[in-house]
This record gives structure tokens, sequence and C-alpha cells, in this order.
């Protein structure tokens, strides 16, 4: 079994979230100041993964810089 987590390219990030797929994408930064600086449109922050009332059937794509 292939223990590495796949990579994703941004750009299918991007058309997974546009096509209304179960995809978040999470600043992997616990620094709120760093994530700030990187965040793109509709990510949100590790911090905030807690908040979330249910995970099942989403795919979550972490992002650093």
């Amino acid at each position: 079994m292939d223990s590495q987590v796949p990579r994703v390219m941004p750009s299918e990030v991007r058309q997974r979230m546009s096509a209304g797929s179960q995809t978040l994408l999470v600043c992997a930064y616990t620094d709120e100041a760093k994530c700030n600086e990187r965040m793109p449109y509709g990510a949100m922050m590790l911090a905030d993964l807690d908040a979330l009332p249910s995970l099942e059937n989403t795919e979550i794509v972490f992002f650093c810089g």
C-alpha cells in the first residue's frame, strides 16, 4: 500500500470546487497571519475545521504556500 498522500494540481482543485463537488480547500499553516497571506478564494483555515458539523463524504485538500 502506498503511504504517500496524493498531490493535486491547483487547477484540478479549482475545477472540482467549481463543479460543486464536496471539496474543501484548507490552509495547512497553523499561523493565521501566514494563512491570510496565501488564502485563495473559497479556502478556509485549518483551525476552522473543528467548527464544521460533518466532513463525511468530503474531500479535504490541504495547501501551503
